[in-house]
């Protein structure tokens, strides 16, 4: 970590002692402190830390307080990978802080009163401000940002720079994140953080140095080391330097603590470290001259310095650290836990205590596992609770612990004596074994049970195909045979396919009429990785070959067309194929195969004849197969078509493929420009390529039945009367029929736009509207005509609907409704007798268009009386079938029986075409 004060040397102060006594030609860029020396929290007492400040600072300059008067709150802290617990206080001493802090964190409190000093000049300064405090060890300060605010106050600082000195270590339970200035390689280390100035390599000797380098990442160059404590150049950096400096001025050589390690005195054994000795007895020598090398002499008065601690263990710890670990072959191999010591046979409570010199001396092993031995080269076991089973070899011992090889321990009888041996030898759940002299192989479960599996099915879960292990009838006692392992897996509430070399997750389910082999859950993921998810039919192939089969009822049924068939029964959507090998491929369990697409087909217990669309039936009659160029139909069993969806519908007269559509007829299908109104039914493009095709229709669709025509028409087929409608259907050309059956053509659809007696309509090109009157159409001899008539709004139709219904005649106001003639005006006949009518057209309408008017109740009127609707005047009949207009005061009772008639009210153009 770079600190504020990482370039800038201290200041110095008048007021405190120091006589500086360090040789920084002695300075090791690559050994600046040496562990021993850096995690010695043994080193001060909290009172001899006060008395330590009391010396530097006498007296404190009026009004402010120096270290050694310093009180700060602290907090409790839990314990954790870095640092024991501590237990806060109120208002404590500065020195109580630092002595608390070392012991908790196993650091020296020498380390952090030269930190102290380096960072803030707070153990020597006379007149410090708050500020100081606030960043006391410059923890979270970096050259290039400013201080992080969670780690103000001087107990924050302490505490934090502490922890983080043993976070760089990396202890077990911390990732791996410190790695950059680790010791034991070639680090280039810079002189300034302006990296203009510059690095020289420097090889990191032990964790100590790396920890001072994170924390203030530069070293001293030649002028800094040259000045002593004074400035050097505009490329030196002070930190590290003024660290070794003050150290050294106040506590002795950074090297001390070396006397570590494995001595002899008196044809006795010691182990050295840090302040206190064991006696190394016969039992675990070995252990430790393996791990640092052969004692060496030393006189018994050296040994007087050290507190004896008993006799040394297998089982040592670091406080440091804060590790417990098993030595065995030279390493040390970390335990997890008090309880995995206790398993071991060793006791928290009473392991042998190593300082880092010692400690990190000795090379560290793979941690201690659930895998030991109980004497060297022997059977390995794995355990489990207060159990121990033996393991069938190396190969399934890595694959139950997870894939990588872990740390076989050799646990001592002491240990092993507290555990039961089953005689059931265990194997990894997915490693395929085999009897001696059988090729059949095996699965086994951790509880007992064998799956038989194929060398096919173990292929494609990327289990191998051949046996990891070849025993003996008797190691496969206390195991119980089960059902064989499928293609298809059940387990941990998922349903699984062995394909791609692992398992794929079938989302869905399994397929209809498909059982699973069901697995333990403890046993699932054993059983190859999971490749992907699939949620859909379950198509598989070899490679990218064309030759797909469907899982569907148990079997493996083969899809003549291949992969785009498999589409189109997957809904047109692009769904995975799974890849299986050649083999695996030849293996499967096959059912029937699919019919083609566009075959017709009939099933047993299914009403009517189907063709196969891709992945659906459509139900097709028998006169349709001759009408639509469809082949003969087969007889197929139910399982030829499981799982073809049977909601298809019916197919109709007009089907669309690959865009285009075509109408049925003359037992093929014909290209079509229109479809009269009815919606194609879309095929699949391989029920498409099997159907028969004729020459395309130019215009309207036409069929017949040998005797009756039809005519595409408002989404069905209209009747027409003889050939003249269809011709006038066909807009005058000679229409292009095609042929149907009787039958076929009976069931036609009737059209929804289908036009009849007394509908107003209007056709393009005709110029007008006109009425359906009985077989024929009527136009209106005037624009008013219709209004007269009041025969409600006309409807546009096309030249199709009116075939039946030639253009032959006019209709005006004079119409006749049987043997009556009438007069029509605002939507009113008005009865006339037939001396009124003479000399003029009138036009006689069907009894439908009569029914639909209303009729006066009035007698029939012998005077044709009328008045223009918009101006107003009344015009009369002249019989000779011209009208003129009537003079004021004119009137007609004498010629209408004595009853003088009253003008019928009509459209101005009706007037204008009867003039």
């Amino acid at each position: 970590m770079a600190v504020p004060t990482a370039v800038a040397a201290p200041v110095t102060y008048a007021k405190s002692a120091h006589v500086p006594t360090a040789d920084l030609t002695k300075f090791q860029p690559g050994n600046i402190i040496s562990d021993a020396a850096f995690f010695n929290s043994s080193t001060m007492t909290e009172a001899q830390i006060q008395s330590f400040l009391e010396a530097r600072v006498p007296n404190c300059q009026s009004g402010y307080t120096c270290l050694k008067d310093w009180y700060d709150t602290s907090r409790t802290t839990t314990a954790d990978a870095m640092c024991g617990a501590y237990s806060g206080g109120v208002r404590e001493r500065a020195s109580r802080i630092i002595y608390k802090v070392a012991q908790a964190c196993g650091i020296n409190p020498q380390v952090i009163l030269a930190t102290l000093e380096k960072e803030q000049g707070l153990v020597r300064h006379t007149w410090p401000s708050e500020w100081r405090y606030t960043i006391a060890m410059g923890q979270g300060c970096p050259d290039t940002a400013a201080c992080d605010t969670r780690y103000y106050g001087f107990f924050n600082q302490v505490y934090g720079a502490a922890w983080q000195f043993k976070r760089y270590a990396n202890p077990a339970g911390t990732s791996q994140y410190f790695t950059w200035y680790a010791p034991g390689k070639t680090w280039n280390v810079r002189y300034n953080p302006n990296e203009s100035c510059g690095s020289s390599p420097v090889y990191i000797q032990n964790q100590a140095t790396a920890n001072l380098y994170y924390y203030t990442p530069y070293q001293p160059n030649a002028a800094a080391l040259r000045a002593g404590y004074g400035q050097g150049d505009g490329c030196s950096a002070y930190g590290n330097r003024n660290f070794y400096n003050f150290f050294t001025d106040w506590f002795g050589s950074t090297q001390d603590g070396q006397i570590a390690g494995l001595f002899s005195s008196g044809g006795q054994v010691w182990l050295l470290t840090g302040t206190t000795r064991y006696r190394v007895d016969a039992g675990v020598l070995s252990l430790y001259t393996s791990a640092l090398g052969s004692a060496r002499p030393i006189a018994a008065s050296g040994l007087t310095r050290f507190v004896d601690r008993g006799p040394a263990t297998e089982y040592i710890y670091s406080q440091a650290r804060d590790e417990k670990s098993l030595l065995q072959s030279g390493r040390k191999h970390r335990f997890v836990n008090c309880a995995q010591v206790s398993l071991w046979g060793g006791d928290c409570a009473t392991v042998t205590r190593l300082e880092p010199d010692v400690y990190d001396r000795i090379r560290a092993g793979g941690d201690v596992s659930d895998f030991a031995r109980t004497e060297p080269g022997g059977n390995m076991y794995q355990i489990t609770g207060a159990t121990m089973w033996r393991v069938a070899n190396m190969q399934h011992l890595i694959a139950l612990a997870g894939g990588q090889q872990p740390f076989i321990g050799v646990m001592p009888a002491r240990a092993s004596s507290r555990f039961s041996f089953p005689s059931r030898i265990r194997f990894a759940p997915g490693l395929p074994i085999a009897r001696v002299g059988s090729t059949q192989m095996y699965l086994a479960t951790l509880t007992g049970k064998l799956h038989p599996i194929s060398s096919s099915v173990a292929r494609e879960l990327g289990l191998g195909d051949t046996p990891t292990a070849t025993v003996s009838g008797a190691w496969l006692n206390g195991f119980s045979e089960r059902t064989a392992v499928s293609w298809l897996l059940g387990c941990e509430s998922s349903v699984f396919l062995a394909a791609e070399g692992g398992r794929v997750r079938l989302v869905g389910g399994a397929p209809e009429g498909s059982s699973p082999t069901v697995v333990e859950d403890s046993s699932c993921s054993a059983l190859g990785n999971v490749r992907r998810e699939i949620d859909g039919p379950v198509f598989v192939r070899s490679g990218t070959s064309n030759e797909v089969y469907r899982l569907l009822g148990g079997t493996f049924r083969q899809i003549p067309e291949g992969a785009r068939r498999a589409q189109e029964m997957n809904g047109n959507r692009v769904g995975p194929i799974l890849s299986m090998s050649p083999t695996s491929i030849r293996d499967l369990p096959k059912g029937p195969a699919y019919p083609r697409s566009g075959t017709t087909v009939m099933v047993p217990g299914l009403p009517g004849k189907y063709l196969v669309d891709g992945g659906r039936l459509l139900l097709v009659s028998s006169a349709a197969i001759s009408a639509g160029g469809i082949r003969d139909a087969v007889s197929v069993s139910p399982d030829t078509v499981r799982g073809l969806g049977m909601a298809g519908g019916e197919l109709p007269h007009f089907i669309r493929c690959n865009g285009v559509d075509y109408g049925a007829g003359s037992a093929s299908w014909s290209r079509v420009l229109t479809t009269g109104g009815s919606s194609p039914r879309v095929l699949s493009s391989t029920a498409c390529a099997a159907l028969r095709y004729g020459s395309p229709i130019r215009g309207e669709v036409f069929v017949t039945d040998g005797v009756n025509l039809a005519v595409a028409s408002g989404g069905g087929f209209l009747r027409l009367n003889d050939d003249r409608a269809a011709v006038r259907a066909a807009g005058g050309a000679k229409p292009d029929v095609r042929g149907v059956g009787s039958w076929y053509f009976a069931n036609l659809p009737q059209p929804s736009t289908a036009v009849r007696d007394g509908d107003i309509v209007s056709v393009p090109g005709e110029g007008g509207a006109t009425v359906v009157s009985g077989g024929s159409r009527l136009a209106f001899a005037a624009p008013g005509a219709a209004t007269d008539l009041a025969l409600g709004q006309s409807r546009a139709v096309g030249r199709r609907e009116v075939a039946n219904y030639p253009l032959e005649g006019a209709v005006g106001v004079l119409v006749r409704c049987g043997s009556e003639a009438y007069v029509a005006g605002q939507g009113r006949l008005h009865a006339l007798t037939q001396s009124a009518v003479t000399g003029y057209t009138v036009t006689a309408l069907s009894d439908a268009i009569c029914g639909r008017l209303t009729r006066d109740q009035r007698a029939p009127d012998a005077i044709l009386l009328l008045r223009d609707r918009a101006s107003g005047q009344v015009w009369v009949g002249t019989g000779s079938g011209k009208l003129r207009a009537v003079a004021e005061g004119e009137t007609f009772a004498a010629a209408n029986g004595g009853r003088e008639p009253t003008p019928v009210v009509v459209e101005p153009g009706t007037v204008a075409a009867l003039r």
